[in-house]
């Protein structure tokens, strides 16, 4: 089901950079001290499944082995 603010993904000459964000600390000296490394594996989560009611953004790093939540709001 399409909501009324949906965008068009198939239409690739209407797509626009939106932002760039780098969690890496570049003066840590290792894993534990590095911040977010490697990024590998994405996962949306809907705005309906989070109790906040805004889609989450799921980042899984390979090497540093955290992940990352990103709350997306506004439009």
């Amino acid at each position: 089901m399409k909501s009324n603010n949906a965008v068009d993904i198939n239409k690739l000459e209407n797509v626009k950079f939106y932002d760039y964000i780098n969690l890496r600390d570049f003066a840590g000296n290792d894993t534990s001290t590095s911040g977010d490394l490697a990024p590998e594996g994405l996962c949306l989560v809907e705005a309906k499944d989070n109790p906040t009611e805004n889609p989450l953004l799921l980042v899984a790093n390979e090497v540093s082995g955290n992940v990352r939540v990103f709350e997306i709001s506004g439009k």
